[in-house]
């Protein structure tokens, strides 16, 4: 009985692999992480010691193109109606109550297995000119577990606030914030940059070559993903209420004293 109940689970799971909307999530993360792998890529050149440009002067355009897109909008709608929805959200509760199953675990798992390759790859094969290579992997992922946190507050927000709303906040917020470090910090350096190399380090975004570690991470990130978006987590069950038997010996007890 326990083995035909648990190939039954295991058919409707199968089964649930093969929904487009897995794929479609799927696809599009994909999509997101090779933009980021380009833009790491491009990121690394451009603060080599050949060109040394400003780290925070690199993000002052992305913010800058989703403050014109989707800004103005936001703020003919209302910043204020939609900054107390977004609080409303984060304070009431809305990131309690989310119920993880074994494919999640074994998700996450993989993922972590994925990271694991990649700085195993890093300290055995990648030549590197820094003092303590341990170290900045370390950093590495601690920036790594940021984005993720920031990742998970991006979905409870989404779970209350359209997707224009949050990248209208995102372009407002990053905009004030990355044009006010870089004017400050890194005016200097954007005024002595030779912009004409700009077509030389993209073209250098090209040669890079990878370890095999890198692409058994790439797999094992790949299943990981795949797992923890096949099933949906559930919602917690309701409050048990409590047996009628405590009321009534409350009950009982009243009338003893009386």
């Amino acid at each position: 009985m326990e083995d035909s109940s648990f190939s039954a689970k295991l058919e409707s799971y199968f089964l649930e692999l093969g929904r487009w909307k897995v794929w479609r999530s799927i696809i599009l993360g994909q999509v997101l992480s090779l933009l980021l792998s380009g833009k790491c890529i491009l990121t690394t050149l451009l603060q080599s010691a050949t060109w040394q440009f400003p780290t925070t002067g690199q993000l002052v355009l992305p913010y800058i193109t989703l403050f014109i897109l989707f800004t103005p909008t936001l703020l003919c709608n209302g910043l204020k109606k939609i900054s107390n929805g977004v609080g409303a959200a984060l304070v009431g509760g809305a990131w309690r109550g989310q119920r993880l199953g074994v494919a999640h675990v074994a998700g996450a798992t993989l993922g972590l297995m994925a990271v694991v390759c990649v700085v195993w790859a890093d300290v055995e094969g990648a030549p590197t000119d820094g003092k303590n290579q341990l170290v900045g992997d370390m950093l590495c992922l601690g920036g790594s577990l940021l984005y993720a946190t920031v990742t998970v507050l991006q979905e409870m927000m989404l779970k209350t606030q359209s997707c224009s709303d949050y990248l209208a906040l995102l372009g407002l917020i990053g905009s004030l914030v990355s044009c006010t470090q870089t004017f400050f910090l890194e005016f200097s350096e954007l005024i002595t940059f030779n912009w004409y190399e700009l077509d030389t380090i993209i073209q250098l975004g090209s040669y890079c070559s990878f370890h095999a570690l890198y692409f058994l991470s790439y797999l094992l990130a790949m299943v990981g993903v795949f797992l923890f978006s096949a099933r949906p987590t559930s919602a917690p069950p309701p409050p048990v209420a409590l047996p009628q038997l405590v009321h009534d010996s409350v009950q009982s007890q009243d009338n003893v004293s009386m």
